[in-house]
């Protein structure tokens, strides 16, 4: 199924990542068969259950994003590390990982529909405009954490693209910025801010068409003077 782009351009050359360069810490999943272990309160075994991801606090909230990723044949070379939460956050602690790194809006318009930006880490996106773009009636706002939690089955602060594979439904709209598009890997939180996985840009793609939702791939606004206290969501 090929994915839109904003000049109605499909497809782009596969891409082989490699992530040889990567710190000891870094691990691929799955992990071979092993006895329940926890990291960070969550269980790392855990069966691939979207809904006991929503309702069972020992299950891993990767799981979803995990099963679909294997199941797709994505690799997912993985990151686990303190809690991340802004973009500032991000820059100290991710240390040196190659590709793009990106920030996740999760808004709603007046009409009661719901939308997931993805964009470059830097945007200053301008969200007074932004709703012209992407085809919202009226002025978005930021969703709230129930709503965050009802449809992408995650808490606030790891807001992902990878988090599409909860919303069953397609209730959701998704937007990705076109300068994303210049990486080759692009790197994304499995559901959860004390992991980030290192994707190629083409099987994210690929991911996301999988959870039944359309890619949008557009130039979004951009504010003159980017917000200090902008933060990743």
């Amino acid at each position: 199924m090929p994915y839109l782009g904003a000049e109605g351009k499909t497809g782009f050359q596969k891409f082989a990542p490699s992530f040889s360069n990567f710190e000891p810490t870094l691990s691929k999943f799955p992990r071979s068969p092993k006895p329940p272990a926890t990291r960070y309160g969550f269980r790392t075994d855990a069966a691939p259950n979207a809904m006991t991801e929503r309702t069972d606090p020992s299950a891993d909230p990767s799981s979803p994003a995990y099963a679909l990723l294997d199941r797709l044949g994505i690799a997912y070379p993985t990151l686990e590390h303190p809690p991340l939460h802004t973009v500032e956050e991000s820059r100290a602690l991710r240390g040196e990982i190659a590709g793009g790194h990106v920030k996740n809006l999760f808004v709603k318009d007046k009409g009661g529909n719901f939308f997931l930006i993805t964009a470059e880490e830097d945007s200053p996106l301008d969200l007074k405009t932004i709703d012209k773009v992407i085809g919202a009636k009226g002025r978005v706002s930021f969703a709230s954490a129930d709503q965050l939690m009802t449809h992408l089955g995650i808490l606030p602060g790891s807001v992902s693209p990878l988090a599409l594979v909860n919303d069953g439904d397609g209730t959701v709209r998704f937007f990705l910025e076109k300068k994303l598009m210049r990486y080759d890997i692009l790197n994304v939180h499995p559901l959860i801010n004390t992991r980030t996985s290192s994707i190629a840009r083409d099987d994210l793609l690929r991911f996301i068409e999988a959870t039944g939702h359309s890619v949008t791939i557009l130039d979004l606004p951009h504010r003159s003077v980017a917000p200090a206290d902008e933060e990743a969501r």
